[in-house]
């Protein structure tokens, strides 16, 4: 819905200017486009010459790009690690006792199978 755009980029007044425009009839959708067009180009001005400076100093976006790709690295890292001992793909680092066993993944006799299962480090299973 055309108005629903036209909110996301509109102030208060604006949004009250076009609910009564839609409210009193009368106008065409071709006028509420134009609108909406005018609105995003507004919105999107500051970023579109920040796009247009960044472009005109090449070395300068490798820079920034190369400094977010080296932050978004070690976050990930961090999540993957996280992953991988809650799993128990990696050791877990221990510093002090744990509260609860850790589970080990163990070769189950019982079934038909011998598919791994979890295991506590006090042998019952989980």
């Amino acid at each position: 819905h055309l108005f629903q755009l036209f909110s996301l980029f509109a102030d208060d007044a604006g949004r009250k200017q076009m609910a009564a425009t839609y409210r009193s009839g009368g106008f065409g959708y071709g006028e509420v486009k134009k609108a909406l067009a005018a609105l995003a180009e507004d919105f999107f001005a500051e970023p579109r010459e920040r796009r247009r400076e960044l472009q005109s100093r090449p070395q300068r976006l490798r820079e920034i790009l190369g400094d977010g790709a080296a932050v978004a690295r070690k976050k990930a890292a961090e999540v993957l690690l996280r992953a991988q001992r809650a799993c128990g793909v990696k050791e877990r680092v221990l510093t002090s006792k744990p509260s609860a066993p850790i589970p080990t993944l163990v070769s189950c006799p019982t079934s038909s199978a011998s598919a791994p299962t979890l295991q506590n480090a006090c042998g019952s299973r989980g």
